[in-house]
Order: C-alpha cells, then sequence, then structure tokens
C-alpha cells in the first residue's frame, strides 16, 4: 500500500472521529499518539467498508482509467466523503445523542472532571445547583446544558438564575439575597408573546469555570431547614 493511501485512509478517519459527535468529543481529549492510533483503526475499518466497493466499481463501471489504479488506492479515496457521509446520518440518530452524553459523563468521571458530573446530574434529575465564585459571590440555579463538550481551562457553566448572594469570609456560610423566580415569571408573562417574547433561558448566567471555586446540588427546602 502507498503511502497516499494510507494519509488517505488517515485522513478518512480522522474526518469520521471528527465529525461523528460521540468521537468527536472524545478525541478532544486524546494526546497526539492517541488520536493517530484512533484515526488509523478508523481508517483501517474504513479500508474493509470501501475495499469491496471499490472492487465491485472497477468491475462495473467500464471506465480503462479507473481499473488502471490499484483496487486499495480506490477504496482509500472512497473512505473520505464515506466518513463523512455516515458520520453526518449517525448524528441524526436519537441513540447517538444519548450514546455521546453516556461517553462524555464516562469520560469525565475517569479524568476526575466532577463539575462535569455534578451538572449532568442536575440536569438529569431537575436539580439546582449553588456555585460559589473566586469573589465569595454565589448563584443558585438550574443548569441548562453540561459543560461535556469544553472541558478545559476556557469552559463555561450556564444556569438560569434563581437565588444570588455570597459566602461570608470567615464561616463561608451561604446567605442569599436575591431572589429572582417572582421577577422572571412576571418578565415572561407580560413578554410572553409578540417580537419580544421572552423565556426563563433569557436570563440565564454564563460563568467561566475556572471562577467557579465550589458547586453543590442545591434543594431550597433543605436549605431552610438547615438554616432555620
Amino acid at each position: 500500500m502507498a503511502l497516499g493511501d494510507i494519509v488517505a485512509l488517515a485522513l478518512g478517519g480522522y474526518l469520521f472521529l471528527t465529525l461523528f459527535q460521540p468521537t468527536g468529543d472524545r478525541l478532544e481529549r486524546l494526546d497526539g499518539y492517541q488520536a493517530l492510533f484512533a484515526c488509523g483503526v478508523a481508517g483501517a475499518v474504513l479500508l474493509g467498508a470501501t475495499a469491496p466497493l471499490a472492487f465491485l466499481l472497477q468491475r462495473v463501471s467500464g471506465w480503462a482509467w479507473l481499473n488502471s489504479i490499484p483496487v486499495q488506492s480506490v477504496a482509500a479515496a472512497l473512505g473520505i466523503p464515506l466518513a463523512a457521509v455516515v458520520a453526518t446520518l449517525l448524528n441524526r440518530s436519537r441513540h447517538t445523542t444519548a450514546w455521546r452524553r453516556r461517553l462524555l459523563r464516562r469520560s469525565a468521571e475517569l479524568n476526575a472532571d466532577l463539575t462535569e458530573v455534578l451538572f449532568d446530574d442536575a440536569i438529569q434529575g431537575a436539580w439546582f445547583v449553588e456555585l460559589t465564585l473566586a469573589t465569595g459571590k454565589s448563584y443558585v440555579g438550574m443548569p441548562t446544558r453540561t459543560v461535556y463538550v469544553a472541558a478545559s481551562e476556557g469552559a463555561d457553566v450556564e444556569l438560569i438564575p434563581l437565588f444570588s448572594g455570597y459566602r461570608t469570609p470567615k464561616t463561608h456560610e451561604l446567605r442569599l439575597t436575591r431572589y429572582y423566580g417572582d421577577d422572571i415569571a412576571a418578565l415572561t408573562r407580560s413578554h410572553g408573546s409578540g417580537q419580544r417574547a421572552l423565556v426563563p433561558r433569557d436570563f440565564r448566567v454564563v460563568v467561566p469555570l475556572r471562577e467557579v471555586v465550589t458547586a453543590r446540588l442545591f434543594d431550597p427546602e433543605v436549605f431552610v431547614v438547615l438554616n432555620a
């Protein structure tokens, strides 16, 4: 197999791994050698799928120029568009979305990215979360999505605020000073139709993950009992 065929197979494997959402997320967490190996394996799988197609195409096409090309070269070239088409079709499946979330969670658990796992637990269980920032400011709210897709120093967390407050400097007790629930409900009702209709997600707060000191699940009823 020529070097160009190997490059084409690796390119097809890379294209599939990048475009297919579950593997694309995982590929971002791999180092260079691991990513190269993964692309090679994906390329080999593509070769197994395209080799019979290339052989059949050469037999039925009747094109002399195509028959003069080695079958493995035709198969390697076919792997590039096939990778894009298959990845796009698979991404449309609802099973792919569920599989992607499971893989992201598993990857976060293995990497000890527990803030991501906490947000996923909150979303799946309809919990509130409390975030304490480096400034001492605290937000309590409903997370709107996980941060799995941006597991890095530049990642952000996003939530619809219910309360805001602060942690006391000495004892670090949580003091809630502002309740947003009634205001958000009133504004969404009064602007619930027309060109500038408001929905709760319009009030979301985006916080850089690097600014978060602590994160935890939050139950308002439990907080009231413990701080009576």
